[in-house]
């Protein structure tokens, strides 16, 4: 059995571009879907969570192990399908938010939802405009912007 994740591609633009889909394949393991700025960010990260079921693998290891490519859906259910049921909020992979009520340095800040890959789907998983890494919020903290991208909340 081969297994496949799914990463996304890098861009120039950042997180206000949103992160592109990978599919990171690895024999005898299901699919992986990731979120990701790149190619080797995308199998950094799954070599990671890797790591905390086979501790001795080491990255030259991984590298010869699994296989990644860009992939233009994520496999599987969708990751977001829980919060759209659940708390009403019609998110997905790529769609601009705003952040409030979770504290201030955070509140009122704008990112892109990238796939949150095999971690929570109860939560929202954010790539703030200006970082470089995803922040986890709750689905209630999170307000769709304006399609202008300007940060105006809908």
């Amino acid at each position: 059995m081969t297994a496949t994740a799914i990463l996304p591609e890098s861009t120039n633009s950042g997180a206000a571009a949103g992160w592109p889909l990978f599919e990171v394949t690895v024999e005898g393991y299901d699919p992986f879907t990731v979120s990701a700025r790149s190619r080797g960010a995308a199998i950094y990260d799954k070599w990671l969570s890797f790591r905390d079921v086979w501790p001795d693998c080491t990255f030259r290891h991984w590298l010869n192990l699994a296989r990644v490519r860009r992939a233009s859906r994520a496999i599987g259910p969708d990751p977001y399908d829980y919060v759209r049921r659940n708390y009403d909020r019609a998110i997905g992979h790529g769609t601009r938010v705003a952040i409030t009520g979770e504290g201030r340095d955070l509140e009122g800040r704008v990112g892109t939802l990238v796939h949150p890959g095999r971690t929570s789907t109860a939560y929202a998983h954010v790539v703030l405009d200006g970082d470089d890494h995803a922040i986890i919020v709750h689905p209630l903290s999170v307000v769709l912007v304006a399609s202008d991208q300007s940060g105006v909340p809908q």
